[in-house]
Parts: structure tokens; C-alpha cells; sequence
């Protein structure tokens, strides 16, 4: 499912905008957001694509090296505890909604860290933020915490 991708992708960013980073989970990290950013919207064109899944599939556990090496998370990751604790709301969707604002909340003291993430994803030059948002808008996930009545 995408949205459990997302918060892979999560994972990658927050560790790649960690004042803990490392080298070696930076570098996992960029390669797991090239990954899983050519490999879901070419899963979702053609769920079929092995090619594809498995680049999800290996850059799902490449995100989780900057977890595995004690890499602190952020404010993305804060939040969507909270709010999955407190409203039920699956992490994955949480890192959907978050994320993006999250990255412009940081965007002054995290640019450089930031540029990283937009190269990975395939748009360098272009915000961090409206790169990430524009794949989750891509994949169909949601933008915001809103339920229809």
C-alpha cells in the first residue's frame, strides 16, 4: 500500500534533516528516496511492475538504516505519534499530511539538508516540500486530517 510507503519516505527525510545524520545513513537514505520516488508512481501505473515493487520494497528498508543507527526523527514523526495515538490515525497518513509542513516549517535551517531530499526525489532545484507533496497528490494519498461525512 502507498501510504505505508510514504512513511518510508518519511523516515528517509527526517533522517536526512536530522542534526543527528550520519554519513552512511545519509546515503542510504537519498538512495531509498530515489527509490521509493521513481518506484510508486510506476507501481500505481501498473501495479504488475516487479521492477518497480521491488524498488519500493528496497527502499521501505533502506529508510529504516538511519533508524537502525540512532538517527533522531522530527517533528513529522512527533506529531504523528500524537495524533495516532490520541485520534487513531495510521502513521502512514499521518507522514502524508505532516511532512510537507513540516519541511517548510524547517526550510531556513534545514535548506541545505533539504536540497538532498529534492534531488532524491528527482527535482532538483524544486522545494523539498512541493516535491514531496506533489508525489503524495500523484499517488492519490491524502493532504489533509479531513474525513468526508
Amino acid at each position: 500500500m502507498a501510504v505505508d510507503r510514504v512513511r518510508a519516505i518519511d523516515h528517509a527525510v527526517e533522517d536526512l534533516c536530522s542534526s543527528s545524520s550520519k554519513p552512511f545513513s545519509d546515503g542510504a537514505s537519498f538512495h531509498a528516496l530515489r527509490l521509493l520516488g521513481r518506484g510508486l508512481p510506476a507501481v500505481k501505473a501498473d501495479p504488475r511492475n516487479l521492477e518497480a515493487r521491488l524498488d519500493c520494497q528496497l527502499g521501505s528498508w533502506m529508510s529504516m538504516i538511519g533508524s537502525n543507527a540512532g538517527v533522531t526523527k522530527g517533528a513529522s514523526h512527533g506529531i504523528g505519534h500524537v495524533l495516532g495515538g490520541t485520534a487513531g490515525v495510521p502513521h502512514g497518513y499521518t507522514s502524508c499530511v505532516m511532512l510537507p509542513h513540516v519541511l517548510r516549517f524547517n526550510y531556513p535551517v534545514t535548506v541545505e539538508r533539504q536540497q538532498l531530499v529534492s534531488e532524491a526525489l528527482g527535482q532538483p532545484g524544486e522545494r523539498a516540500a512541493d516535491a514531496l507533496a506533489a508525489l503524495i497528490v500523484e499517488l492519490g494519498l491524502p493532504c489533509t486530517c479531513a474525513t468526508s461525512a
